[in-house]
């Protein structure tokens, strides 16, 4: 099944103020893609937009909705850090994905 799938991410993170240290959190997912060839995508959340709380990602290429998909989360802190979470990965991709740091 190749589909243009369409993954709902959240981070409140900004939106609260939940972890004032943390200036960033961006989210990058891989599918595999028609081919089998990967297909990658990110989304960024941040303190300059405390309002964008939800986003929906769309791939711009189809993806085997059959196939799991994997993502990661990186933190970027207010001193310029980086930590990057392991990859996870989900099957289900109707499930979304919470990125909101107590959840991490």
């Amino acid at each position: 099944m190749e589909v243009f799938a369409l993954l709902d991410i959240y981070c409140f993170d900004f939106r609260y103020n939940l972890s004032p240290a943390v200036y960033a959190n961006r989210v990058d997912i891989k599918a595999a893609g028609v081919g089998l060839d990967k297909v990658q995508t990110s989304v960024t959340f941040s303190e300059r937009e405390p309002d964008l709380y939800a986003q929906s990602v769309r791939f711009q290429h189809a993806v085997r909705a059959d196939q799991p998909y994997h993502f990661r989360v990186l933190t970027i802190r207010q001193d310029g850090t980086v930590r990057a979470s392991s990859w996870q990965q989900r099957a289900d991709w109707s499930t979304l994905i919470d990125i909101t740091t107590s959840n991490n």
